[in-house]
């Protein structure tokens, strides 16, 4: 399922990655981490269901609301979905149902909000303040999801699953900064990781979007250091 974003604009500019990738390059939804290890602690990830079927990756930002990327929920009502936070275990932690989901448009982002709070021992994701530039090409970050993780076919893991990312570069579309990586080890981002965390130095940098087509081990994440898209954030937020 592809976000209206991805989809509006397939050809995507990636000539300011001095060459990490040679011309436009299309960008396609994230399906799970490949090749990576069994997460040593939550990094405030969420899961999202759909329809009592395992969906995407999420971020918990509050009590109230989660971040995910558009792509994962566009075209479907809010109360097809469940959520669950606060374990590493597929399909454990607290479940809560689904109040509204509202889409950035600009970018594969989406909110989620939850009917009721969870309780105060599920930890909150940590934002990069607004504009911090974004480490250096070369620099070591963390992906993670509960994505397919089988070599051929469909299995998801039972736990949270992360692996290392070498940051690339980074490109700007339509007024938003997406980042560029490469799992190591050998380890690539499939599908389920749609929305995953970037995470690097305590803080979530990017949300996971896809991967580039043709280059399964070339993932790209909507960056959430932008002034637009934390305003979008802190807006939604405030409303009741």
């Amino acid at each position: 399922m592809r976000s209206r974003k991805v989809s509006r604009k397939l050809a995507v500019l990636v000539a300011a990655l001095m060459g990490a990738v040679g011309g436009p390059a299309v960008v396609t939804p994230a399906h799970a981490i490949y090749g990576g290890v069994t997460a040593g602690h939550l990094r405030e990830a969420a899961q999202v269901y759909v329809d009592g079927q395992y969906r995407c990756t999420a971020v918990v930002l509050n009590s109230s609301w989660l971040l995910t990327a558009e792509h994962c929920t566009e075209g479907i009502t809010a109360a097809r979905f469940h959520v669950y936070a606060g374990d590493r275990r597929r399909g454990h932690g607290y479940g809560k149902v689904v109040q509204r989901v509202e889409e950035f448009g600009r970018a594969d982002l989406a909110l989620i909000k939850v009917w009721s709070p969870f309780p105060s021992s599920v930890a909150t994701t940590t934002l990069p303040p607004i504009n911090q530039p974004i480490p250096a090409p070369g620099v070591l970050m963390s992906a993670s999801g509960w994505g397919n993780w089988a070599q051929t076919g469909y299995q998801l893991p039972d736990s949270l699953q992360v692996c290392s990312v070498k940051l690339l570069g980074t490109y700007d579309d339509d007024g938003v900064t997406h980042i560029m990586g490469e799992p190591t080890g050998g380890a690539f981002t499939r599908s389920g990781d749609s929305g995953g965390p970037l995470t690097q130095g305590g803080y979530t940098w990017g949300i996971l979007s896809g991967t580039v087509e043709g280059q399964p081990n070339r993932s790209v994440w909507v960056s959430l250091t932008d002034t637009v898209t934390r305003m979008w954030i802190l807006l939604e937020l405030a409303q009741p």
